[in-house]
């Protein structure tokens, strides 16, 4: 091991609770060398977007070309996404070099912030940069700056400014012809008219349509042809108000979506009929019946059930019926129980299972998922039932399967 190569191992190891930025660094130098090893550091460290912070790290350690991991990726481009404050823009600038791809995403807190900005982007001196992103507070009824009509806006993302409780969008979007992401997150809340505009967009391709009243969604059959979305965020405000899921026209081109708010007994996939990725979040007892939708998926390849959701028996043994189901994820699950991963092993495609923080999960649950032939990766961190002379035990019967476990 060469002296740089044992530095980082140190800094690693010496690393302040919650610094990423060492163990990013070493996944991408194990990536280099093909070490399988490298997938399991991503998938512990790598959940979110890097910061200033550690791309100031990847350059210390001399990663001029850091490939970055799929968790970095915006789903249609396989952009790096980067968000630091307008301040930040000048370093972010001297960086640029070093960070391969890069898209960038920046933090102002008021749109009067975002004007000063837009003077800055259309400064002849800055690069080029190919991806353009801002993530904009607004007030309650402000009005979207006419200031970035024209602007080759990529993605934008609009939020409430500190103090509002909720602000409702209700005013048109800018005339952006390069846009391919939109979010309004958080409590801006989605009327029917802007509603409207994101659904008719030629070039939109993600969207997050979080805080979308009941009322506006069921206006959308009469719009005319869908759009082509790639993935699409979807959290409703009227959780217990039922409309009509069936009435929704198809989206042959989505495929992914993350469905947040929604109640299970209510619940359709018929608009989505080519998922590859599905994640869904609610506060439901799943019978076996409610996962009827999930398993009309076929093509379905990565499935995300949130932390909060409740299992009945029989529920998670549906998921034997897709036949392409390589990854799935059930991170912070505190309801989970070993009785539910023996029937996991109904699932005998799946190549990674994600345990990540399941804290009721002792030895039987183990000893289940490490019987479905067909796994290469299990997450057990913070599971603090087990211990780690089980873990290596089971490890040892299973080489070509990687625990990744830490106590």
């Amino acid at each position: 091991m060469s002296d740089p190569q044992r530095d980082l191992v140190v800094a690693c190891a010496q690393s302040e609770p919650g610094d990423r930025s060492t163990w990013l660094i070493l996944a991408d130098w194990l990536e280099e060398r093909g070490d399988e090893r490298a997938h399991w550091l991503t998938l512990v460290y790598g959940r979110e977007v890097p910061s200033l912070l550690e791309l100031r790290a990847f350059h210390r350690w001399q990663q001029s070309q850091p490939r970055f991991f799929p968790q970095y990726q915006h789903s249609d481009a396989g952009w790096l996404v980067v968000r630091p404050s307008p301040r930040d823009l000048p370093e972010l600038a001297s960086l640029m070099p070093h960070v391969w791809p890069t898209q960038v995403m920046v933090d102002v807190k008021t749109m009067s912030e975002c004007r000063r900005l837009l003077r800055w982007f259309r400064n002849p001196q800055i690069p080029p940069w190919g991806q353009i992103g801002l993530r904009i507070g607004i007030t309650l009824f402000e009005r979207v700056s006419t200031d970035l009509w024209g602007l080759p806006l990529r993605r934008l993302e609009l939020l409430p400014d500190a103090g509002f409780e909720a602000c409702e969008w209700n005013v048109d979007l800018p005339e952006l012809p390069k846009l391919q992401s939109l979010s309004a997150l958080e409590l801006v809340r989605i009327a029917e008219y802007p509603l409207r505009q994101i659904w008719s967009h030629s070039n939109l391709r993600s969207a997050n349509l979080s805080a979308v009243g009941t009322y506006a969604l069921s206006e959308i059959p009469k719009w005319g042809a869908a759009p082509r979305w790639h993935s699409l965020e979807w959290k409703l405000i009227d959780r217990n108000e039922a409309w009509q899921w069936p009435s929704l026209p198809q989206l042959p081109d989505l495929r992914e979506l993350r469905m947040t708010n929604c109640v299970s007994d209510l619940f359709s996939l018929a608009f989505a009929p080519n998922l590859g990725a599905l994640e869904y979040h609610g506060l439901d007892e799943w019978e076996p019946a409610n996962m009827e939708p999930i398993v009309q998926q076929s093509g379905l390849m990565q499935l995300v059930l949130g932390k909060e959701l409740r299992f009945r028996p029989g529920s998670l043994a549906r998921l034997g019926e897709l036949p392409n189901l390589r990854e799935l994820i059930l991170r912070e699950n505190r309801h989970l129980t070993d009785a539910d991963l023996v029937e996991l092993q109904a699932c005998r495609q799946l190549e990674t299972l994600d345990l990540t923080g399941c804290r009721q999960l002792g030895s039987r649950g183990l000893e289940a998922v490490a019987a479905i032939p067909s796994l290469r990766g299990v997450g057990l961190r913070d599971c603090f039932r087990m211990d780690r002379a089980t873990v290596e035990a089971v490890q040892a019967r299973r080489p070509d399967c990687q625990f990744w476990f830490l106590d």
